[in-house]
């Protein structure tokens, strides 16, 4: 029962307090003697049932060998404590001060109680102290030729790279996270053990479609300048694989004299209807100016892009339990409200699908993920359009390279967005992919 406040001052409280232990020789009747406005003598662990104060301090003292007692123990403060110990004793019975914050148990001496508090327990006896194989403790280790002595410290579990044998070498468990080593390089024989060996690098991603893009037999036409717009959420607002691209196509044989106009319409922790819309609360469309309140189907119309690709699904996946929303939405809105609407302006356009949300191999959001990447893939079937499948790249780029199963840094910065060289070259090449299966649709 947690106790109401009324109103009384803590002043007039202590000072109440302060007079009934001077004035009694029983220290734990007077503590139960003031109850304020509790309307049981005692609660919790133990005597909620006491008739009185006497009553109370008699089954106090039998409960758990508990000699102090307090209203309530804090649940929250210590989930699962039933034991009274003073550590516990958040609300005590002078000492409360309002029922929503528990006073610190190194303010507990002030106010004239500083006898309540009991001091620390004392150490336990050294193990030496024992003197028989019977009286040495648990805590101790006992042997004929040293007596009852201190144990020594467990040996740490054995890692991937602690095999005795070449062929063994990099099975087991968890090297330098816990986790099982998802790659076979993990660990190497050096002639004579087996040892871990951190990685110094990652691969960088193909980047063959990249190259076709900008090389000398690239498709983009030399008539006519070629605008292509990228929209997507905070991967593609950081212009960082659009960026990639746009270099190549500067320094590219076959690019370097065109003129391909790159757009990044990036809606910061946008899902799939705020890119509809144009905007979430973090973003909006035109990402690099003011805000201009415009909506796709707006962009697409004002910007009149050769070529559209859409990215689009990590947020969706975040923020499906707050808002609703599921992958029969997600489907419908990409359809109807994104794909069909640059087809129709006369633009020629492709898919990307979800990534990662994390890079752990063994990550528990891949079954959420795939459903994601397949409800996108069945979209872009339905109305034939190229459909890149970023989420099996990106899987077999981890399960290949993910030794160590960490959380980012290989594709990703932190399980997300594409801050590394590799992480960049993965898009911008899917990305070049798409480009190219969208000129030859």
């Amino acid at each position: 029962q947690v106790l109401k406040s009324t109103g009384i001052s803590i002043m007039w409280l202590l000072a109440s307090a302060v007079a009934v232990l001077s004035g009694s020789t029983n220290e734990c009747f007077s503590k139960v003697g003031i109850q304020l406005n509790n309307t049981d003598y005692a609660d919790s662990d133990g005597p909620r049932t006491a008739a009185n104060a006497s009553d109370c301090c008699n089954l106090c003292i039998s409960a758990r060998n508990c000699q102090y007692w307090s209203f309530q123990i804090d649940s929250e403060h210590y989930p699962g404590i039933t034991d009274c110990k003073w550590a516990h004793l958040t609300y005590c019975c002078y000492f409360h001060t309002t029922n929503e914050s528990a006073v610190p148990r190194n303010e507990w001496t002030s106010g004239g109680f500083t006898g309540i508090k009991p001091g620390p327990p004392p150490p336990p006896p050294p193990c030496d102290t024992f003197k028989s194989k019977s009286t040495c403790p648990e805590r101790c280790a006992w042997s004929d030729d040293k007596g009852c002595t201190v144990p020594p410290p467990p040996p740490p579990p054995p890692g991937p790279c602690a095999a005795a044998t070449e062929a063994q070498c990099g099975v087991g468990i968890g090297p330098y996270t816990g986790q099982r080593v998802f790659c076979a390089d993990a660990c190497q024989w050096n002639g004579t053990s087996c040892v871990g060996r951190m990685p110094t690098g990652y691969p960088i991603p193909d980047n063959s479609s990249l190259v076709a893009l900008v090389g000398s037999g690239t498709p983009l036409p030399k008539s006519k300048n070629t605008t292509i717009s990228f929209y997507g959420d905070s991967i593609t607002w950081l212009n960082l694989y659009e960026g990639v691209i746009a270099a190549a196509l500067k320094e590219g044989a076959g690019t370097q004299d065109l003129n391909v106009n790159l757009i990044d319409q990036g809606v910061n922790g946008g899902t799939v209807t705020d890119l509809v819309r144009g905007w979430s609360p973090w973003g909006h469309l035109d990402p690099h100016v003011p805000q201009t309140n415009i909506t796709f189907a707006q962009t697409i119309s004002r910007d009149k892009p050769d070529i559209v690709a859409i990215q689009i699904g990590v947020n969706d996946v975040w923020q499906q339990p707050s808002r609703g929303e599921n992958t029969s939405v997600y489907s419908q809105v990409l359809r109807d409200d994104l794909v069909k609407v640059a087809l129709a302006a006369g633009a020629k356009v492709y898919l990307a699908t979800i990534s990662v949300i994390g890079e752990e191999v063994n990550a528990t959001n891949h079954a959420q993920l795939l459903e994601y990447a397949n409800a996108m893939k069945s979209v872009a079937q339905e109305v034939g359009v190229p459909c890149i499948d970023l989420l099996t790249r990106y899987l077999a780029y981890e399960s290949a390279n993910n030794c160590l199963n960490v959380h980012g840094g290989l594709l990703t910065g932190s399980g997300v967005h594409p801050y590394t060289t590799q992480g960049k070259m993965m898009l911008a090449n899917a990305h070049s992919e798409g480009i190219l299966a969208a000129l030859k649709a």
